[in-house]
C-alpha cells in the first residue's frame, strides 16, 4: 500500500512540475493584446514599470480589507486591481482579481489571501523582466 501511495505522489509531483513549466513559458502579459490597444513599445514599458512601482498599494488595500473582513471593501479593491491588470493585459492576474471580487461576500480569509498570493506571483513574474521587456516584444513580432 505504501508503494502505491508513494507512486501516486510521484505522479502528482510530476504533473505539478509539468504545469509549472508550462506556466513559466506563458508570459505574465499578453503582449499581442496589449500591442493591439497600445502599439508603442516604449509606452507599454512605461505602463508596466509604473505599475511595478505602485502595485503594492493595491495589494495592501486588499489585504487590509481581508483582515478587516469587509466584503464591500474587498470587492471594491479587487475590482480596482482587476481593472489595472486588465489594462496591462495581465490576464491570469485579472482572472484571480475577478475571482476575489465575485467571491468577496462568501470567501474565507485564508482563500482570499491565497488568491492575493496568486496575484502577487503574477506580478513577481513581471518583475523578473527587470524593465527589459524585449522578450515580450520579440514574441509579438515572431508571430
Amino acid at each position: 500500500m505504501f508503494l502505491i501511495w508513494s507512486k501516486n505522489i510521484t505522479v502528482t509531483q510530476i504533473k505539478i512540475k509539468q504545469n509549472l513549466e508550462k506556466m513559466a513559458n506563458i508570459p505574465p502579459v499578453d503582449i499581442k493584446d496589449f500591442m493591439e490597444r497600445v502599439p508603442m513599445e516604449e509606452l507599454i514599458a512605461k505602463f508596466l514599470d509604473n505599475f511595478l512601482k505602485g502595485y503594492q498599494v493595491f495589494i495592501n488595500e486588499i489585504v487590509t480589507s481581508i483582515s478587516n473582513g469587509d466584503a464591500g471593501d474587498i470587492r471594491e479593491n479587487a475590482h480596482k486591481l482587476k481593472g489595472v491588470l486588465a489594462n496591462l493585459s495581465m490576464d491570469k492576474g485579472r482572472q484571480l482579481a475577478l475571482d476575489l471580487e465575485k467571491r468577496s461576500g462568501t470567501i474565507s480569509k485564508e482563500d482570499a489571501l491565497n488568491i492575493v498570493s496568486g496575484i502577487e506571483k503574477e506580478i513577481i513574474r513581471l518583475k523578473a523582466y527587470n524593465g527589459d521587456y524585449s522578450e515580450l516584444f520579440d514574441e509579438y513580432y515572431d508571430d
